[in-house]
């Protein structure tokens, strides 16, 4: 029989969770688990998901979730599997419909900060760097500021930042 995912909307895993009947798990990278996540949630970032390290629900539903559920869905389905059970629950919509039917979440507002500084200092530093060996070397180093430029770009479009992800990474910011 075929594992399944049922994706439960917020107002219901808001009464779950108020009743104790399920874990949180974020499976959102360390730094989007920083900016907010739900309260109580545990985080295990789908880049290095291992199922076998997740908390032993005991009783309790695991409830998947990420930023709009669409990662939250392939850490239930590899969860269901190695737990052997056929069906695993996702919050439907993520923490964005979660946000949308105003429920509160958790917020590390200096951690948020201080990566949202070290980006702009990378992205300065980056354009500096090419436009100085731009007019010292070649001006194929323009190149350099054309790919932060666009990288931003993206950003803005997608809501996160790859400069941020990347500098997340690093022991200084854990």
């Amino acid at each position: 029989m075929g594992k399944s995912i049922k994706e439960i909307e917020a107002p219901d895993v808001k009464k779950w969770h108020e009743a104790g009947e399920i874990v949180l798990v974020d499976v959102r990278e360390l730094l989007e688990y920083n900016e907010e996540h739900l309260a109580k949630a545990h985080l295990f970032p789908l880049s290095h998901f291992k199922p076998e390290l997740l908390p032993d629900p005991i009783g309790k539903k695991l409830l998947f979730y990420c930023q709009l559920g669409l990662r939250s869905s392939g850490a239930a389905l590899k969860w269901a599997e190695y737990a052997g059970v056929n069906e695993a629950f996702c919050l439907k919509g993520g923490v964005a419909a979660w946000k949308n039917c105003g429920f509160s979440t958790v917020h590390d507002r200096a951690t948020s900060r201080r990566i949202e500084s070290q980006t702009y200092a990378l992205s300065g530093i980056l354009v500096l760097i090419g436009i100085i060996c731009a007019l010292l070397v070649s001006q194929w180093f323009l190149l350099l500021p054309a790919v932060v430029a666009v990288l931003l770009v993206l950003s803005g479009v997608m809501g996160h930042c790859l400069f941020s992800f990347f500098l997340s990474m690093f022991p200084w910011n854990r």
